[in-house]
């Protein structure tokens, strides 16, 4: 009772089974690894306001700045794929940065956020007079990118039409106003991102393939924030910097276990938001934990609705949630654990081993 008191990390009474102790003391190691790793992601989540990916230090996004950096150089038209949320523009902007073009213009248009008898006249512009309500000239958004980069988000959305008169833009390098005389030249480079698969739009007819196939030059796939768990926490305490500054707020361990565990459908988007959220509700505190995030994320609402799961692994899932809260609450020690959930150690440990649960990945 002494040596807990004093910060013991477990103790295992005689005679004790040989691979609970192996368990027990790798449990520990892990505990101290974790630990270290969250006070690392805490130092490492204070990059430049503003930009993220300092924050980012998975193989994946090591393998994007490293493409962005030899592209970056060039002048050759860039398609960027990604699900939403993942920081297309972000990297779009960036590779215009680290340009020759960083003194020109980085004009965005969002195809998606446009109805289709609007996208032509906001890309390419109109003369007045040329339909009913065009009682002023409009500089189109290609015409103000004149010397920079133009960024089209959602390129999947264009019409047919749309298409056509873009495919022009990048082969000839000029484009006609709405109503307009003649053609027009423009010293644009261009960045296309989509979140729908391009490849497979262009076999269902719904996208022209030559217009992917210029598009497709080079490519730089942006991964979702799942599949770069180790950029979670980093990304998070940079958030934290960013909405909060000057502030000095760290992340309980079951609040970053939460934030490590959850699949992120909407990716650095949905992260911001919600640590938007939790700063709303920590108020003047100093210490966030998972009462503070989101009701999704402790319900696990999205991985449910997301994936067609049997009763038995929904099961599996909550009693698995169920041990690592229990470990969370106190403080990774087994005895304790296994009293509240009143269960024996060694039934514990067999869950430990069944659910394959690294105590280390939770703290």
């Amino acid at each position: 009772v002494e040596a807990m008191k004093k910060g013991a990390f477990d103790f295992l009474t005689k005679p004790f089974d040989t691979e609970e102790l192996m368990s027990v003391v790798e449990a520990a190691a892990q505990k101290h690894r974790a630990s270290e790793e969250n006070a690392y992601a805490r130092r490492a989540g204070g990059g430049r306001a503003g930009d993220c990916f300092s924050a980012a230090f998975s193989p994946s996004m090591l393998k994007i700045f490293k493409s962005v950096d030899k592209v970056a150089s060039s002048d050759y038209t860039i398609l960027i794929e990604g699900e939403s949320g993942t920081g297309k523009s972000m990297i779009a902007r960036e590779i215009h940065e680290r340009s020759a073009r960083r003194k020109g213009p980085f004009v965005t248009v969002d195809c998606g956020t446009l109805p289709d008898n609007l996208i032509e006249s906001e890309l390419f512009g109109f003369e007045k007079g040329s339909f009913t309500g065009a009682q002023n000239r409009k500089t189109g958004k290609i015409e103000r990118a004149d010397g920079g980069t133009l960024f089209i988000d959602e390129i999947s959305s264009l019409n047919f039409q749309a298409q056509a008169a873009f495919l022009n833009l990048l082969q000839n390098k000029e484009f006609e106003r709405i109503g307009g005389c003649g053609p027009r030249l423009v010293d644009v480079r261009i960045i296309a991102a989509s979140n729908r698969d391009l490849k497979r739009m262009v076999c269902d007819k719904t996208f022209r393939h030559d217009l992917y196939y210029r598009l497709k030059v080079f490519t730089l796939t942006m991964p979702a924030l799942r599949e770069r768990a180790e950029d979670i926490l980093p990304l998070a305490y940079f958030f934290l910097h960013k909405l909060a500054p000057g502030r000095d707020i760290q992340f309980t361990s079951a609040a970053a276990s939460k934030l490590r565990g959850f699949e992120w459908p909407g990716n650095i988007r949905e992260l911001e938001n919600s640590i938007k959220h939790a700063l709303i509700l920590l108020g003047d505190g100093s210490t966030l934990d998972s009462r503070h995030l989101p009701l999704e994320m402790e319900q696990g609402y999205w991985t449910a609705r997301s994936r067609n799961i049997s009763l038995k692994q929904m099961l599996d899932n909550a009693e698995k949630r169920l041990i690592q809260q229990a470990l969370l609450e106190n403080d990774m020690n087994i005895d304790k654990c296994a009293r509240m959930l009143k269960i024996s150690r060694r039934t514990l440990y067999y869950r430990l081993k069944q659910f394959d649960i690294d105590l280390g990945e939770i703290i």
